[in-house]
């Protein structure tokens, strides 16, 4: 068994060669592994490659790396611009249109509640008011009339009551829940109407807006940006530099002589003002003396005759308006309004003894004697048909039935716990 180690050598034997004596087969040892320090392949292709692979990709790579970072800060950054851009109509959707949609929704739900239960009113005062008086008058009044003519007359006003007054009882309670039902489709068609023409357009036209402002705003920006930053050349190069040279080289020289020649006049008026400033303050304060002692002597006789003309017009005045005044008070209005106040008061307590008599009290007897035990008996029909008969089935039935599905899904949890 021979291996080649390199390709300029000679190859070795690695077959150990039999001792003298010894017959059979020669022995064969694999041979070590040899450590080669020469890279894999070839060395005129190798190191090229790390060359251009040092010189050329891993600067392209490191730019590349660079410009993705820059992408992801511009990529933020215009996020940002374009979320606080969006933020008001965001706001004005989260905190205006949706809860006015909300709202919408809410009425209409709290409408569509009260139509119902006015509905259901109607039909308990229908049943009340109609049908319970109508069934109450043809038990007791009509069939106990007809039972003193004995039993043919029983027999015709059972006919009756079976074959006129159910129908029609019956008719008036299909035409109270027909109308219910048809006042609450009503309603539920105009929810399902204003969802559909309002609600569902509202929402697809604030996502649209919201589409159209994002790209408006991508747009505003570029644009904005471009515009604004040829403008701020424009008028830097236009406008400030023309002005900054004007203003060094050519007004500034001037102005300055001009307001050390004014600071100078100025000097000089302003030693002459106050001489002559000095010369008129004496005159005026001799002058604004006479004045005021002429304006304190007629100040004190004006006030003296002002106070003198008041009280005389007062004096007039209580003389002639306030004394006849009182007078037609007390000897004429007041005693007139008296006697107004007390025939009103005597046309309220003869009202209020006709509203008693002729109405608070028949009411109170309808109420007491019709409507109360109406309601009374309404009542115990109800419990007896339905409240009573749906408890006992709630306990009988119901109850136990919940309680036994219940043992059953903890018996079957239990069960699976211990598997």
């Amino acid at each position: 068994m021979t291996t080649a180690r390199r390709t300029d050598e000679e190859p070795v034997n690695l077959t150990k060669a039999p001792s003298e004596g010894s017959e059979g087969p020669a022995q064969a040892f694999p041979a070590a592994p040899a450590r080669s320090s020469v890279p894999a392949g070839p060395a005129w292709i190798v190191i090229p490659a790390r060359i251009v692979a040092l010189v050329v990709v891993l600067p392209i790579r490191l730019v590349y790396d660079l410009l993705v970072v820059a992408g992801r800060g511009l990529k933020a950054g215009l996020n940002g611009v374009l979320w606080a851009l969006a933020w008001p109509f965001r706001q004005l959707y989260t905190w205006v249109l949706r809860p006015l949609g909300l709202g919408i929704a809410a009425v209409g739900r709290a409408i569509g509640a009260g139509l119902a239960w006015v509905g259901s009113g109607l039909a308990w005062l229908f049943n009340v008011t109609i049908v319970s008086p109508l069934g109450w008058l043809l038990n007791v009044v009509v069939l106990g009339f007809l039972r003193m003519f004995g039993r043919g007359s029983g027999r015709l006003g059972r006919w009756f009551y079976r074959m006129v007054l159910s129908p029609i009882g019956r008719f008036f309670a299909y035409v109270g829940r027909g109308v219910g039902a048809g006042l609450l489709a009503t309603w539920q068609g105009l929810l399902w109407l204003l969802n559909v023409l309002i609600v569902v357009p509202l929402s697809f036209v604030g996502g649209g807006l919201k589409w159209l402002l994002v790209g408006a705003g991508h747009v505003i920006a570029y644009v904005a940006k471009g515009v604004a930053t040829g403008i701020a050349w424009l008028f830097a190069v236009l406008i400030v530099l023309p002005l900054a040279l004007l203003w060094q080289y050519v007004l500034r020289p001037p102005l300055a002589g001009l307001a050390w020649l004014c600071r100078l006049i100025g000097s000089g008026l302003a030693y002459v003002g106050r001489g002559i400033g000095t010369g008129l303050a004496y005159i005026g304060r001799g002058i604004g003396t006479g004045l005021l002692a002429g304006w304190r002597a007629t100040a004190g006789a004006l006030s003296w005759a002002w106070r003198m003309a008041g009280r005389i017009l007062r004096w007039l005045g209580r003389v002639l308006f306030v004394i006849p005044a009182l007078a037609i008070w007390n000897y004429v209005l007041r005693p007139v309004l008296h006697g107004l106040a007390e025939g009103a008061r005597m046309a309220g307590r003869f009202l209020r003894w006709l509203w008693n008599v002729f109405v608070a009290t028949p009411a109170r007897w309808v109420r007491d004697a019709v409507l109360r035990p109406a309601r009374t008996m309404v009542r115990e029909i109800w419990r007896i048909t339905v409240r009573e008969p749906a408890r006992w089935m709630n306990a009988s039935i119901v109850a136990p039935v919940r309680q036994t599905g219940r043992d059953v899904r903890l018996q079957i949890r239990r069960s699976f716990r211990r598997t």
